[in-house]
């Protein structure tokens, strides 16, 4: 397995689906190909190459399984949000006359999948 970068991108939410099926086709598609490991002579040098690109393939499933259950998880998070209620409506006016605490904190929420 090469070096592997992140890179981001946006699809629409309607796309999402197919996107992750094929994810999983290609993770699927990767244990297929490793099943078939064989050797006739486990104590040899063609037998520890061999060995060398199962643990380099399963690596790379595992690294597109990973991003799988990364965008799942965003991707449930975001569903589980729209069905929290959301803050009341505050007016501009009465948000400036209120004085934050010492330990208030800003949460922002950004949800990537």
């Amino acid at each position: 397995m090469g070096q592997r970068i992140n890179i981001q991108y946006s699809i629409e939410v309607d796309d999402l689906e197919a996107e992750v099926s094929r994810l999983m086709d290609k993770a699927n598609a990767g244990l297929l190909k490793l099943t078939n490991f064989n050797s006739d002579n486990p104590l040899s040098l063609k037998s520890l190459e061999d060995i060398d690109e199962l643990r380099r393939g399963l690596a790379s499933v595992d690294a597109t399984l990973q991003d799988v259950s990364a965008i799942v998880g965003g991707y449930v998070t975001y569903k589980a949000s729209e069905k929290m209620p959301h803050p009341q409506h505050v007016d501009i006016e009465e948000k400036e006359q209120e004085s934050p605490t010492p330990n208030e904190e800003s949460t922002e929420v950004e949800y990537s999948f």
